[in-house]
């Protein structure tokens, strides 16, 4: 029994989920409950985006982006309309912030028209080429450094653990539980600091007293 076009469709789905989780990211299809799209956008319906993905990062430097995802299994040339609808379904979910980027996944290639219409919205494109990258980043085969779009930035950053891919991701104010980190990290370094100050006072007292003793035994012996 042959696979039907939804099915391929459905498993290259959940393969992109895999992809992900695997390389760092929080990703969930949106047909799921998940946290970055808690109201489950017309019970499950996915509006033109398929899979919703966050990463979150504190240190070497704190990033945060939510990432909403298009797949298209076709081997015909990626067309437009998947672009346009993976668009407006992030509007849709009011996803408006610099941190929330469109992503179109496809096993396809694009013509130079649609990747310069994919520019022109901000929709990052990840196609075979992408996909080859990763495979090269996985065996640890040098990266070149590029171009690339903010999701491949990640991804290549999982691998090689250069912080030179994570940058230049969007900046924006830490989620809650973020920035709570980031607010424990700062008062145990601000402990730390007070607990070496005691140290360093400490060990100046002691070197007073053990000049005061060389000065007392010198004393006795004139």
């Amino acid at each position: 029994m042959s696979t039907t076009a939804v099915e391929k469709g459905l498993q290259f789905e959940k393969a992109v989920v895999d992809m992900l989780n695997k390389c760092g990211f929080k990703a969930w299809r949106t047909n799921q409950s998940n946290e970055a799209d808690p109201e489950r956008y017309k019970a499950g319906f996915d509006g033109g985006v398929d899979i919703i993905a966050t990463f979150d990062v504190i240190k070497p430097i704190c990033r945060n982006v939510c990432f909403y995802i298009q797949c298209k299994c076709h081997k015909e040339s990626l067309t437009k309309s998947a672009i346009s609808e993976v668009y407006a379904g992030m509007h849709a979910r009011k996803g408006t912030t610099v941190t929330s980027l469109p992503v179109v996944f496809a096993t396809s290639d694009a013509s130079q028209e649609t990747m310069q219409f994919a520019k022109d919205l901000g929709v990052e494109l990840f196609l075979k080429n992408e996909f080859t990258l990763v495979k090269d980043a996985e065996a640890g085969l040098p990266v070149p450094y590029g171009n690339y779009g903010n999701l491949m930035r990640v991804i290549l950053y999982h691998y090689t653990k250069d912080v030179v891919w994570i940058k230049t991701l969007p900046e924006s104010q830490p989620a809650l539980g973020i920035q709570s980190m980031r607010d424990r990290m700062i008062d145990e370094a601000n402990l730390d600091f007070e607990q070496s100050q005691t140290y360093l006072d400490r060990a100046s007292s002691l070197e007073r007293k053990a000049q005061e003793q060389r000065q007392k035994a010198l004393e006795v012996l004139s």
